[in-house]
C-alpha cells in the first residue's frame, strides 16, 4: 500500500521539490559515533528536542507512542519513576534487583541498570534514539532486546536560556528552567531545574494515616548541572551531575474480575484475611472509587554523577566515561485490589552502581575503515526487601546482591567495494554475581535463613552485517547478532530449594531492512524485517521439586519471534509535515520440561503497534505562527505477563492527543493549548491474576488531560 502511495503521489512530491523546504536531517549517536539516520545500517526510532516538545513527549515512557515493537511500563514496579522496556517481546517487567533489565537504557553513554530510576523525565534533552534488536556489540550488558539512548543537551559557549510553565487539570503545574554560557576561558555551564506539582486521575476510598488518598499523584524535584572544559581543541571534559526526588502515590488500580472456586475460598479462610468477593468487583473502572489497603506509597530519591574525557589525536578519538549513580526508594501495591489484607506489598529498595569505560574509534585505509573498540567494568550493590501481608502472619523477603561485569568489545566497517561495507563486531563478557544472607519469614518462622549463593557468566556475542549503498538516497542492510542476558538467582524464594540458580538467556537476530528519502528529500521511509530464535527464557514459573510444585525463576521457554516494521516521514507541503510508524510481532512460545505457565505467546508483546499525525503550520503574519498537530496511536491486545486467564489481557487501546501552538518567527516565545488522550479512554497498562484465575487486578493509565504551557527563550 505504502509503495502504491509513493506512485501516486510522485508527480505531487516532484512538483514541490525545487520549491519546498525538505525534511530536516537527523544526526544519532547508535553506533557510537555521529552520523545520519539514514547512513546508520540498523533500526532505530529517532525523535529530536523539537519533535519531543511538538508532541508534547516529556517522559521516557511516552515515547513508546512513535517507535514501533516498542512497550513501556511502569505499573508493575509500583512506582512512576519505573520504566520496564520491550523492544520486539523482548524485556523484564520484574523489578526486583536480581534480575536484569532486557533492554538497556543509556544517558549520554551511561548505562542505568535497573528499570527503577529510569523512567526519566526528558526535559533539557537533544534526542532520544531507540534502537531495536540486540545491541551487545557497542552498548553493552543486558541489551538483549535492544538499547534506549538518552542524549542531552550540552554547554554552550554563548548565553542562552529557556522558562517554560505548564499548568492544567488534575492539579498539574510544572515549571522547566534551563540556562547555559560560558563560565571562562575554554569552560562553560549549564544548569537545569524541573519542579511539578499533580494531583492524579483516582481515588482511594481506604483511609491510609499519613498518606494522600490521590492516586498517580507527583510531587517532584529535580536538576541536572553540566559542565564543559576545553583545553585544547583536541581535548574537552564534560562534568556532570543530577539529582530527582519523587513523592506519590501509584497508578489506580482495582478488582476487575472474580470467579468463585475452591481457591477463592481458601484464600478467604485464612486468618486475619478481609474476603475477597464480587462486592469489590470494578468491572467498568470508576478510578475515583477503588479500594486499597496496601501503603499506596510511592518514594524515589535518584543521583548521580559523570565524568567524560575525549582527546582527538590524528586518526584516533579517545574516550573515557565514569559514573556513579544511587538510588532509594519506596513502593506499595495491593494485587488483590480491593480491602482485604492478601497480596498487599511494600517494597523498600536501594542500589548503587559504578561504571568505567575506555573507548577507542577512528578511521584507516584512507577513509574505507571505520572501528572502535573498548573495555568495560560494571559493579552494582543492591538492596530489595518485600514486606507482603498473606495473612495475619506477613512474609518478608531480604534481599541483597552484588553484582561485578568485565567486557571487553570491538566492531569494525569496511569498504569492500564502493558502497558495499562490511561490518563485524563482538563483545566478551564475564561476569559474577551474589546473593548476600537472602533470608525469608513468615512471620517469625524463618523459611530461608540467611543463605549466600554465587556464580559466574561468560559470553561472547558476535555481530556480521552488510549493507549497500544503492543510490545517494537509498540504503538497504542486513545483519545477523547475538545477544545474551546474564543468568543469576530468584530473589523471592520460600524455601532452600528456591535458590537454584538459572543460566543467562540468549538470542540471534537476524534483520534485513532498508532507509530512503525520495523526492528530494520530501518523504522518508525506512523499513525493517526481523526474526529472533531466543532460547532460555528467564521467566517465573511453576516447576516440581520431590513431588511438589514451587515457583521459582528459571531458564522456562524458547520462543521465534518474527514481524516487521515501518516508519515514514513526509513533507509533501511547506506547510504540512506527516509522520506514521507500523509494527508488526509474532511469536511462538514453547514451555520446556518441568514447568508450567499456562500461557503461549509471548508477555508485554503485543501483534500491532501503529501511530500517525502531523503538523500544519499557519503564518499569521510576518511575526507570528499558529500551528496545529495531532497524533493517534494504537496497540493491539496483549499479555502483561505469563497469565492464562483471559482476564488479564490488556484490551487494544487507541489514543488521540492534539495541541494548538502560537509562536513568534524567531522562535523567542510560544504558547500552547494542549489535550492528551483526547476521548479519555479507559485503558490498561498491567493487569495480574490470582490463585488459578480467581481475582483479576488492573492497573490503569491516565486519562484526559488538558493544559496549556508558555515558554520563553533567549
Amino acid at each position: 500500500m505504502l509503495l502504491a502511495g509513493f506512485a501516486v503521489a510522485a508527480p505531487a512530491f516532484a512538483q514541490q521539490t525545487g520549491e519546498q523546504r525538505g525534511l530536516d536531517d537527523i544526526v544519532v549517536t547508535a553506533r557510537r559515533v555521529e552520523e545520519r539516520l539514514q547512513v546508520a545500517p540498523v533500526a532505530v526510532t529517532a525523535l529530536s528536542a523539537a519533535t519531543l516538545e511538538q508532541r508534547q513527549v516529556s517522559n521516557l515512557t511516552e515515547v513508546v507512542r512513535f517507535a514501533p515493537n516498542v512497550q513501556f511500563s511502569t505499573a508493575a514496579s509500583g512506582t512512576t519513576g519505573a520504566s520496564s522496556v520491550f523492544i520486539r517481546g523482548i524485556g523484564q517487567a520484574d523489578f526486583i534487583t536480581t534480575t536484569e533489565p532486557g533492554v538497556g537504557v543509556y544517558v549520554d553513554g551511561v548505562y542505568l541498570a535497573r528499570v527503577t530510576g529510569a523512567a526519566l523525565d526528558l526535559a533539557d534533552v537533544e534526542r532520544v534514539e531507540v534502537l531495536r534488536g540486540p545491541q551487545g556489540t557497542l552498548y553493552g550488558r543486558n541489551t538483549i532486546g535492544g538499547a534506549v539512548n538518552v542524549v542531552t543537551k550540552r554547554p554552550r559557549d554563548r548565553l542562552e536560556g529557556e522558562l517554560r510553565l505548564t499548568g492544567g487539570n488534575q492539579g498539574r503545574f510544572e515549571g522547566r528552567a534551563t540556562i547555559s554560557g560560558p563560565l571562562g576561558d575554554g569552560v562553560s555551564g549549564r544548569l537545569s531545574v524541573l519542579g511539578r506539582t499533580d494531583s492524579g486521575y483516582g481515588r482511594n476510598l481506604v483511609s491510609q494515616p499519613g498518606i494522600s488518598s490521590q492516586m498517580g499523584r507527583a510531587r517532584d524535584l529535580g536538576a541536572r548541572v553540566q559542565l564543559r572544559i576545553e583545553p585544547s581543541d583536541r581535548f574537552s571534559i564534560d562534568l556532570s551531575g543530577d539529582y530527582l526526588r519523587h513523592r506519590g502515590t501509584p497508578s489506580p488500580h482495582t478488582l476487575v474480575a472474580f470467579r468463585s472456586s475452591p481457591t477463592s475460598i481458601a484464600y478467604n479462610a485464612l486468618p486475619g484475611v478481609v474476603p475477597i468477593g464480587p462486592q469489590y468487583l470494578n468491572p467498568r473502572p470508576d478510578l475515583d472509587a477503588v479500594q486499597l489497603s496496601a501503603p499506596m506509597r510511592d518514594t524515589l530519591d535518584v543521583y548521580g554523577g559523570a565524568l567524560t574525557a575525549t582527546y582527538e589525536l590524528d586518526a584516533v578519538t579517545l574516550k573515557s566515561i565514569s559514573a556513579y549513580r544511587h538510588q532509594d526508594g519506596q513502593s506499595g501495591q495491593d494485587f488483590d485490589g480491593t480491602p482485604a489484607a492478601f497480596l498487599d506489598q511494600l517494597v523498600d529498595s536501594r542500589q548503587w552502581q559504578f561504571s568505567q569505560e575506555l573507548q577507542a574509534s577512528g578511521k584507516a585505509l584512507e577513509g574505507r575503515l571505520d572501528w572502535i573498540v573498548g573495555g568495560y567494568y560494571f559493579e552494582e550493590d543492591g538492596r530489595f526487601d518485600s514486606f507482603v501481608s498473606l495473612s495475619s502472619l506477613p512474609a518478608t523477603i531480604l534481599t541483597n546482591n552484588h553484582s561485578k561485569s568485565l567486557a571487553f568489545y570491538g566492531q569494525a566497517s569496511y569498504e569492500i567495494v564502493p558502497r558495499l561495507r562490511l561490518t563485524l563486531g563482538g563483545r566478551y563478557t564475564d561476569e559474577k554475581k551474589s546473593l548476600d544472607g537472602i533470608t525469608t519469614l513468615f512471620g517469625p518462622i524463618a523459611l530461608v535463613p540467611p543463605t549466600d549463593r554465587s556464580d559466574k557468566f561468560r559470553n561472547f556475542s558476535p555481530k556480521v552485517g552488510l549493507d549497500y549503498r544503492v543510490t545517494d538516497d537509498l540504503l538497504v542492510y542486513g545483519s545477523v547478532t547475538r545477544g545474551f542476558r546474564s543468568g543469576g538467582f530468584n530473589g523471592r524464594p520460600f524455601s532452600l530449594a528456591d535458590l537454584t540458580p538459572f543460566s543467562a538467556e540468549k538470542v540471534t537476530s537476524y534483520e534485513a531492512g532498508f532507509k530512503s528519502e525520495l523526492f528530494g528529500r520530501l518523504l522518508r521511509f525506512n523499513m525493517a524485517g526481523f526474526y529472533n530464535d531466543y532460547k532460555d527464557i528467564q521467566l517465573t514459573a511453576v516447576s516440581s521439586s520431590g513431588g511438589a510444585s514451587i515457583v521459582l525463576t528459571g531458564n522456562a521457554a524458547s520462543a521465534e519471534i518474527y514481524g516487521f516494521e515501518a516508519e515514514i516521514e513526509a513533507r509533501p507541503v511547506r506547510m504540512l509535515k506527516l509522520f506514521g510508524s507500523v509494527g508488526y510481532m509474532k511469536n511462538d512460545l514453547v514451555e520446556k520440561a518441568g514447568f508450567t505457565f499456562g500461557a503461549t505467546e509471548l508477555p508485554t508483546a503485543p501483534k500491532w503497534t501503529l501511530s500517525f499525525g502531523g503538523q500544519y503550520d499557519v503564518p499569521l503574519s510576518d511575526a507570528f505562527d499558529l500551528s496545529f498537530g495531532a497524533d493517534v496511536s494504537h496497540t493491539s491486545s496483549f499479555t502483561p505477563q505469563f497469565d492464562p486467564s483471559p482476564a488479564a489481557r490488556i484490551p487494544a487501546y487507541s489514543l488521540v492527543n492534539g495541541r494548538i501552538t502560537l509562536a513568534n518567527k524567531d522562535d523567542r516565545w510560544s504558547l500552547m493549548l494542549f489535550v492528551k488522550n483526547l476521548f479519555d479512554k479507559r485503558y490498561r497498562t498491567y493487569a495480574q491474576t490470582m490463585g488459578s484465575q480467581d481475582a483479576t487486578t488492573a492497573w490503569f493509565g491516565p486519562s484526559r488531560r488538558i493544559g496549556i504551557q508558555a515558554a520563553l527563550a533567549f
